[in-house]
């Protein structure tokens, strides 16, 4: 289970590509739903391959092959700790995802621990595996859902966060990056506004791969995100939870491997029954450790401002949020919009027709239908102009019609 790798920050896109087997494979498509899924990295499906051709069922025997199964996993929950800025890798529960995770807050934490009357703080355009989860289970207990809104430039509006604040706040759920905004929200300032006692719920999952997560410095109780958006596989993720709120969560799932628990045992062992998905968590160490050896903020910097500043030039063109003030330096890799006279669907279609792969519908969130652009440090500058390019020609002919 590899999960060492020589830096390769001083790399540009055009090395950074080779890291990838489907980007170097498939040199006429261009990939711009990372949003959706971002590719796998080469060192990932080594660490794989090294796990399959000796792997074994964690904590269910005790020979060789499944020690070395046991311990490499919490070397991994290490690493995850690390990556995110958390001092407790015992807090690190491994899910099959991050709607998996975030749907544990709710039914692990809020399930035992808000009544009647008690209210949440959400936004209603964030992704649904954040939302819908909430929503749901309010609607039966009684609990009062705050909506707090976004800026014009798809930023949170701390203000409104403020004015929704009452004594009966217990918890305030909070997306780094917006799916379909790449705006990257001030969580220290979000958590600073909150009362202490306010339990602080973030979805990382489209920043996890993007900027550094400090998750103590931050002051967040639960952090969810996937592997599948950071070049590892799917079907793995990880749910942080801080020291306080593990003393107020109660399992999901019954089963082997929580059976055994022990009040001395780490907190992971009660949420984490059942036969882990140790591929996936191998694929997970494995990234972590070449995210860091990389500069992707740096990388998906330069390529976001290229791509909005070309978008902003075409009148016909609606942003999905209007971006004013234009702050490029607080954006990154995501942008959707709309085109006057274009159906959304139609141009996602026209746009696949010449090997251009992006996204179209509400992007599983609250936000009105658009047409999405998701970078990853694998796409080049290149391949972001001719994307411009191509959709200033489309829309001047549909002009044209």
């Amino acid at each position: 289970m590899p999960i060492s790798l020589q830096p390769v920050s001083d790399k540009g896109h055009e090395d950074i590509r080779q890291y990838f087997p489907a980007i170097c494979q498939n040199s006429d498509i261009i990939h711009f739903d990372n949003a959706a899924t971002t590719q796998v990295a080469a060192p990932v499906l080594s660490a794989v391959q090294e796990y399959y051709e000796r792997h074994a069922n964690p904590g269910r025997g005790g020979y060789d092959w499944a020690e070395q199964v046991s311990q490499d996993i919490e070397v991994v929950r290490g690493v995850v700790a690390n990556f995110v800025g958390f001092s407790d890798s015992d807090g690190v529960v491994f899910t099959s995802g991050a709607t998996m995770a975030l749907n544990m807050v709710v039914q692990c934490w809020a399930q035992y621990n808000l009544q009647p009357g008690d209210e949440v703080l959400l936004c209603h355009e964030d992704h649904h595996g954040m939302v819908l989860p909430w929503i749901k289970w309010a609607q039966d207990q009684g609990v009062i859902i705050r909506a707090y809104k976004l800026h014009q430039n798809g930023s949170i509006n701390v203000d409104d966060m403020r004015a929704q604040i009452t004594a009966r706040t217990k918890i305030c759920c909070v997306t780094h990056i917006n799916n379909t905004v790449g705006w990257v929200n001030d969580l220290k300032a979000i958590r600073d506004l909150l009362p202490d006692y306010v339990m602080l719920n973030v979805d990382v999952a489209q920043s996890i791969s993007h900027t550094p997560i400090r998750m103590d410095e931050w002051g967040v109780d639960f952090l969810s995100f996937s592997g599948h958006k950071m070049y590892a596989l799917s079907g793995i993720g990880v749910l942080c939870v801080s020291s306080r709120a593990q003393k107020q969560m109660h399992p999901l799932l019954y089963g082997g491997g929580m059976a055994e628990y022990k009040g001395g045992d780490p907190f992971y062992v009660r949420f984490e029954a059942g036969t882990l998905h140790s591929a996936g968590i191998a694929s997970l160490g494995s990234a972590c450790m070449f995210i860091q050896s990389i500069d992707a903020d740096m990388l998906l910097g330069d390529l976001t401002q290229i791509l909005y500043e070309r978008l902003l030039q075409n009148p016909r063109i609606d942003l999905l949020y209007e971006q004013k003030p234009y702050a490029l330096d607080r954006l990154s890799g995501i942008a959707s919009f709309t085109v006057e006279g274009i159906d959304c669907g139609e141009l996602a279609d026209i746009l696949s027709e010449y090997g251009i792969f992006v996204r179209a519908g509400r992007q599983c969130s609250g936000a009105k239908e658009s047409v999405r652009v998701s970078l990853q440090i694998y796409n080049r500058k290149d391949e972001v102009l001719r994307f411009c390019d191509l959709l200033d020609h489309i829309i001047h002919d549909a002009l044209d019609m």
